[in-house]
C-alpha cells in the first residue's frame, strides 16, 4: 500500500513541508454545497487542508444535471453527505464534520481558521460575513453565473461596515455558471493557501520584485464578456448559455491536472462528445490533483477520465484512446472532424504536433500548461488568433530541450523540482472552457487579447507573447 507521504509528496515538493504542516493545521468552514462549493472542497483535499466543517441544508435533486460530488447518487440524500464521503475517497485524512443545517454558530464544536460562503444567497453570505466577526478569521466570498464569477477576501481587521461588499447583493439567488465555478474555486483554494502559509510569497518571490498585494479588502473579477477576461470592462452582454455546446465535437489531449478540469467543466456545461487520448496510468502521486482519480491507481487516465465525465453528465458521451498523440495518430484529427482541440500535455513535441494540425484543419486550439505556482493559456482561433507557436515559441523551445535533456529522457513533470498543485490546474483547465464557450458561439468581439495567466498569489491577467528567452525561463519553473 503506498504511504501517506506519496500521496503527498508532489505537494510537499512544490509547497514546502512547513508549509504542508501548516495546511494539515488549518480548519476551514465552508458554507453551502452547490457546484462551485463543491469544486472548491475537492481543492481543499487536493491540498491537504487537515479539517472542513460543511454546513448546508440542501439535498441531491436527480434533475440538476451540474452537481459533481452528488452525481450517481440517492435522489433525495444531503448533499453533505454524498460531499463526504468522495471527498473521503480524494483525501482519506481529512477531518470533515457536516451540519444539515443552515449556518449557526452554535453548532460549531472548534473555531475555525477562515469562513467561506459560496453560496449565491445573500443571507447566507450575511450570517457567514457576521460569523467571521466574531470569531474574528478572515472572510471569503465568492459568486457565479454563466458569464461571470467575482471572489472577495475580507480580513477581520477593517469593519463590519466596509466588510459588506463580500455580500455581492447584485447576485443574489441567481443560477450557477459551469466554467466561472471552477475559477472562482481555483481563485478560493488560492486564498486559502496564501492564509495558511503568508511567508510562502516571500519564499517563491524571494529575487522577485514583484509588488505584493496585502489588502485587507481584496476582490478579483472573471468575465467572459470582457476581453481582459480579469477585471475588465464589459464590452456587450452576452448569454453565455449551453445551447451551442451540445453539439459539438472536442479532442482533449492529456489527461493529467488540467485534463481532469477541462473535462469536468466540458462534462458541467453539456458538451456533445469528448474524445480523450492519453497513454499513461494513474499513480498515487496524481490523486492530490487530479480529483477524478480517487480508488483508481493502476489503471490508464484516458479509461478513467471517460467514465468519470460520462457519470457525471449523462448528455454527452465521452470516449478514449490508450495512446500517445504523435506523427501516426494525427490523422485522426481530419478523420473525426473535431470542432475544437484542447491541449493538456506537458510536451513541447506535442504541443507543437498540435498546433501544426490545427493550423492545417483550421480547427481552434486551445493550449494550457501550469507550472509551480501558476499558469497560462494560449488561443488559436483561425482568422482571429496567431499559431500557439507564434505566441510561445514552441518550435524554437524544442530545439533547446534537445541540447539539454539526454535523448532518452521524455518530456514530463513526473520528475519536476517544482511540480504544480491542484489550483493552478483548476483555474486554467476552467479559463480554457470559458475560451471555448466564446468559440462556439463564435463571438469574436470578445476573442482573447493575450496570454491569460494566473500566478500565486493574486497576479491575474494578459501577457503578449512571449520570445524564446522567455519561454526557456518558464520551462525552468516547470512550464
Amino acid at each position: 500500500m503506498m504511504s501517506l507521504y506519496q500521496t503527498e509528496d508532489r505537494n510537499i515538493r512544490a509547497l514546502g513541508e512547513e508549509t504542508q504542516r501548516k495546511l494539515k493545521e488549518l480548519h476551514v468552514l465552508v458554507s453551502g454545497s452547490g457546484t462551485l462549493s463543491q469544486i472548491f472542497l475537492s481543492a481543499l483535499a487536493g491540498l491537504g487542508v487537515g479539517r472542513i466543517t460543511i454546513i448546508d441544508n440542501e439535498r441531491i435533486n436527480p434533475e440538476d444535471l451540474n452537481e459533481f460530488l452528488c452525481f450517481n447518487n440517492n435522489p433525495n440524500k444531503k448533499k453533505i453527505e454524498s460531499i463526504k464521503e468522495i471527498l473521503n475517497k480524494i483525501n482519506p485524512v481529512v477531518k470533515i464534520d457536516t451540519y444539515y443545517s443552515k449556518l449557526n454558530k452554535f453548532l460549531i464544536s472548534d473555531n475555525p481558521n477562515v469562513i467561506v460562503d459560496a453560496t449565491n444567497s445573500i443571507m447566507s453570505k450575511i450570517d457567514s460575513l457576521n460569523l467571521s466577526k466574531e470569531y474574528n478569521v478572515p472572510f471569503l466570498s465568492a459568486f457565479s453565473n454563466k458569464n461571470k464569477g467575482v471572489m472577495i477576501c475580507s480580513s477581520p481587521k477593517i469593519s463590519l461596515e466596509d466588510s459588506l461588499e463580500c455580500l455581492l447583493q447584485e447576485f443574489d439567488e441567481l443560477d450557477y455558471g459551469d466554467v466561472t465555478n471552477g475559477i472562482m474555486a481555483g481563485i478560493l483554494s488560492s486564498e486559502i493557501l496564501r492564509i495558511a502559509s503568508p511567508n510562502l510569497e516571500e519564499e517563491i518571490n524571494q529575487s522577485s520584485t514583484k509588488n505584493k498585494d496585502n489588502k485587507e479588502l481584496f476582490k478579483i473579477t472573471y468575465n467572459l464578456c470582457s476581453n481582459n477576461r480579469w477585471n475588465g470592462d464589459e464590452l456587450k452582454y452576452v448569454d453565455y448559455s449551453m445551447s451551442n455546446s451540445l453539439n459539438k465535437k472536442i479532442l482533449l489531449v492529456g489527461a493529467g491536472a488540467l485534463g481532469n478540469f477541462v473535462g469536468l467543466n466540458l462534462s458541467l456545461m453539456g458538451v456533445g462528445e469528448i474524445t480523450i487520448i492519453d497513454d499513461d496510468k494513474i499513480e498515487q502521486t496524481n490523486l492530490n490533483r487530479q480529483v477524478l482519480f480517487y480508488g483508481q491507481v493502476g489503471r490508464y487516465k484516458a479509461e478513467v477520465l471517460a467514465e468519470k465525465l460520462n457519470e457525471i453528465s449523462p448528455i454527452i458521451k465521452a470516449k478514449h484512446y490508450i495512446e500517445r498523440f504523435n506523427e501516426k495518430n494525427r490523422d485522426m484529427i481530419n478523420a473525426n472532424h473535431y470542432d475544437l482541440i484542447f491541449s493538456c500535455v506537458d510536451s513541447f513535441e506535442t504541443r507543437f504536433l498540435l498546433d501544426k494540425c490545427a493550423e492545417e484543419h483550421r480547427i481552434p486550439l486551445i493550449n494550457g500548461q501550469t507550472y509551480a505556482f501558476g499558469g497560462e493559456l494560449q488561443v488559436y482561433w483561425p482568422k482571429f488568433s496567431k499559431s500557439i507557436n507564434n505566441q510561445i515559441d514552441l518550435e524554437g523551445m524544442i530545439e533547446v530541450l534537445k541540447e539539454e535533456k539526454p535523448k532518452n529522457q521524455r518530456s514530463g513533470c513526473a520528475n519536476n523540482p517544482y511540480p504544480s498543485i491542484i489550483t493552478p490546474n483548476l483555474i486554467i483547465g476552467s479559463a480554457m472552457v470559458g475560451e471555448a464557450k466564446i468559440i462556439f458561439e463564435k463571438h469574436n468581439h470578445n476573442k482573447l487579447n493575450g496570454r491569460l495567466f494566473y500566478e500565486y498569489p493574486r497576479s491575474y491577467g494578459l501577457k503578449e507573447p512571449l520570445n524564446l528567452v522567455d519561454t526557456q525561463n518558464l520551462w525552468k519553473n516547470g512550464f
